[in-house]
């Protein structure tokens, strides 16, 4: 099917509304009142698309009810305001309206951009009863108890290989006061969660999508914030309704997470259907795994739905990888090797499982994205457990009883 794409601008001000016009497409036509954009012809069919560009002079609140009826009743409509000046009220009064973008009169530059891509985001919007039944992604949380063991690495390659595959796959970073999935994908969205945050409740699928970024691998993130202070709008309701919307059309839904177990990543754990526990070869990080597994499992998430993945698992630190299963009471269930690559493509702002399908991480990246993407459990590698070793390191991780039991010791000694 040929779409038609079609834009309006809504604006009194005749000389604004030809500054505005020589941002848009031509046969772009003009209306002074909002209701006369909607009795415009609008085509047949699902062939339309239409954009609403509404000017500085139209009066606000008349622009956001349009919005919202529009939202109602013809999502294939798009709605871009230009506003003489652009503060937070006014930006959040329109995301929860459903406004597609929000421009000052000063940046009409960016309009053209806006305007293709508000007809490229209703262009895969369906009417009401053309939706078929809702497909439900695989969610996946990757969560780490301890910083710098590669978490968010693990979130970007896994993400990126499924994407890169085929699968539709979405990742939202929860991080949001540290969050580095954007700056590891070379990534610089102008959305993120705390825009879909500021929508409430009235956040539908379609205004999360054009807060979306898409990768190259064909993967779309929702970054983190990247203002200071923006993460208080992110409540545990917020986080949930966006992985429930995500996971209503995606083949995946992946979230990275901070190194704590807070409510936001709490809320995103309940909503998901596997939590992937990252951790590395040395103490302090099995110890905080290990409480973080005994956590999850006390409040009511299943062992079944808890998964551990061991990274830079080949590295020589003096603790066994044979040891860990025993020591945490739990197999392993995914292991990745470690290598200067992984970094090193960071730095050139590329993503190694895509730079370099063959690497031996990204082959272990592509093997763990095929089990989650079988409708069975990710499958457990062969690992012995040598008990006596094993059991040796499940009393280190005992954090109280083996300090005490050395502080005992050294007293005695002295």
């Amino acid at each position: 099917m040929i779409v038609t794409h079609r834009t309006v601008i809504v604006e009194t001000d005749t000389t604004m509304a030809a500054a505005i016009a020589t941002a848009c497409p031509e046969g772009t036509s003009v209306v002074a009142r909002v209701d006369a954009a909607f009795a415009q012809p609008a085509g047949s069919g699902d062939d339309v698309t239409l954009a609403l560009v509404i000017g500085p002079s139209i009066d606000l609140d008349a622009a956001l009810t349009a919005t919202e009826r529009l939202r109602r009743d013809d999502p294939r409509t798009a709605v871009i305001l230009i506003c003489r000046r652009l503060d937070t009220s006014t930006l959040a009064a329109a995301l929860r309206a459903g406004v597609h973008e929000v421009l000052s009169q000063h940046a009409l530059a960016d309009l053209a951009h806006a305007i293709s891509h508000a007809h490229a985001t209703r262009s895969r919007v369906k009417r009401a009863d053309d939706v078929p039944v809702p497909r439900r992604a695989r969610v996946t949380t990757v969560f780490a108890a301890k910083g710098g063991v590669g978490k968010t690495t693990v979130s970007t390659s896994l993400a990126s290989s499924l994407a890169a595959r085929g699968e539709k796959t979405a990742l939202v970073d929860l991080d949001v006061a540290f969050g580095d999935v954007a700056v590891t994908l070379n990534l610089f969205p102008a959305r993120d969660i705390s825009d879909a945050a500021m929508v409430g409740d009235s956040l539908d699928l379609t205004t999360l999508e054009s807060m979306l970024t898409v990768h190259a691998s064909g993967l779309k993130v929702l970054a983190a914030p990247h203002e200071p202070g923006r993460s208080e709008l992110i409540t545990p309701e917020s986080v949930t309704r966006v992985i429930e919307l995500l996971a209503a059309t995606y083949d995946h839904v992946l979230v990275d997470t901070p190194p704590a177990l807070d409510e936001r990543v709490l809320a995103a754990i309940d909503t998901s259907d596997l939590a992937l526990l990252v951790a590395t070869l040395d103490v302090p990080a099995l110890k905080n795994l290990r409480a973080a597994l005994d956590t999850l499992t006390l409040i009511g998430v299943s062992p079944e739905r808890q998964r551990v993945l061991l990274n830079r698992a080949d590295a020589e630190v003096g603790v066994s990888l044979a040891d860990v299963p025993a020591a945490l009471g739990r197999p392993v269930s995914a292991i990745l090797p470690s290598s200067r690559d992984v970094p090193g493509a960071v730095n050139r702002g590329e993503v190694l499982v895509t730079a370099n399908p063959r690497h031996p991480f990204s082959v272990a990246i592509a093997r763990i994205a095929t089990d989650l993407s079988r409708a069975d459990d990710i499958e457990f590698p062969a690992i012995s457990t040598p008990p006596v070793a094993g059991a040796l390191l499940r009393d280190r991780l005992r954090v109280g009883p083996w300090r005490r039991a050395a502080a005992t010791s050294t007293a005695g000694a002295a």
